[in-house]
């Protein structure tokens, strides 16, 4: 989440592979659970498809944003803070000596026409012509309330510059009117070296040691509060919409049975030892934090308590309470398996 590389004198922005957020994951989980007669849900499909071409977009700046040299950096991808009553989230942020830059970052296709005039966006993708929400704005949003975060801190005199930053190169960019001001805080990605020298030569003067700056960024990842979502609740599901116990992973047959150490499919004879720990994840990213004895036996459809105990044990998740009262918590965004297993009949290409 955090990359600073100073090597031999020479620095450089290095950024590692950006993690799936929670919402990601939790509708990749639902994919899994769900009961095939409800896969093809509209309303999830589009849910899934906006996360994902958020995540999409945000890679590519990554990977554009890595290539280019920028002194004493460190970078945050994916920061959420509160603020007061109120959460903001920056895509990607830039600490610098001498100033922060806010990258808020879209992937969006078509032509874009900004109607300064209305403050408006206006999305053409062929005959179809809508107006979404001001990006400009969302990021203004996100640089006032990082200056109020900041005051919280008593750091009041470092510059925040924001852009907003169009992953997609086929992305045609208008303004109504020509607004320089416009063309200058929304840009396509491979425009990201050109405005960041304009703000390094605006902002020479540093105003943070190295040792204030790395501070500010830990008390920012220490409060970074990771959003979670309820996709249960939001798309109105329930039990009876999801599979029970463990699906073969090679013909969606469930439940698996265990015997021995082992989970078999008694229709295919498919076997797998750890079968359960996929389930388990996606019950944290569905559910609820914790997991107890009682619920991981539920969940896989095992009537035995020592089954459980050592399934829940052998995973190495924390937990808290005793005997009964023990729960067993989720892990952290960073621990969760990145690879995407979909159902069978199900191709990730086929709905996103």
């Amino acid at each position: 989440m955090i990359y600073l590389l100073t090597i031999r004198g020479v620095n450089l922005l290095h950024l590692e592979y950006r993690k799936k957020p929670y919402s990601i994951l939790a509708y990749e989980a639902l994919f899994r659970q769900l009961k095939p007669g409800y896969r093809n849900n509209e309303f999830i499909n589009i849910g899934y498809l906006k996360e994902s071409a958020g995540y999409r977009g945000e890679r590519d700046v990554d990977y554009k944003l890595s290539l280019y040299p920028l002194n004493n950096c460190l970078v945050i991808q994916g920061l959420r803070l509160r603020n007061g009553p109120h959460y903001f989230q920056i895509d990607t942020l830039i600490l610098t000596p001498s100033f922060f830059q806010i990258l808020e970052i879209k992937n969006i296709k078509g032509i874009l026409e900004y109607d300064s005039d209305f403050n408006q966006l206006i999305q053409r993708v062929g005959t179809e012509v809508k107006g979404i929400k001001n990006p400009i704005f969302q990021a203004e949003a996100q640089q006032r309330n990082l200056e109020s975060f900041l005051q919280s801190m008593k750091i009041f005199a470092i510059p925040i510059e924001y852009l907003v930053v169009i992953s997609d190169p086929r992305t045609v960019l208008k303004c109504k009117q020509q607004n320089q001001e416009v063309f200058n805080k929304m840009i396509h990605a491979e425009s990201i070296p050109i405005f960041l020298d304009k703000a390094v030569n605006q902002h020479q003067k540093e105003i943070l040691t190295k040792t204030r700056l790395k501070k500010i960024c830990n008390y920012f990842l220490k409060n970074h509060i990771p959003h979670l979502p309820h996709l249960l609740k939001k798309h109105n599901l329930n039990e009876q919409h999801l599979i029970k116990g463990i699906p073969c992973p090679g013909c969606q047959h469930s439940p698996m049975e265990r015997a021995h150490h082992t989970w078999t499919c008694v229709k295919c004879s498919t076997s797998s030892k750890n079968a359960h720990e996929r389930l388990i994840f996606d019950y944290f990213l569905l559910n609820k934090n914790t997991i107890t004895n009682k619920e991981c036996r539920n969940l896989l459809q095992t009537p035995s308590v020592k089954v459980a105990y050592r399934i829940l044990n052998s995973m190495g998740l924390s937990h808290s309470g005793e005997k009964k009262g023990r729960k067993y918590h989720s892990p952290s965004l960073e621990d969760y398996p990145q690879d995407s297993l979909f159902p069978l009949g199900i191709q990730s290409n086929s709905i996103w």
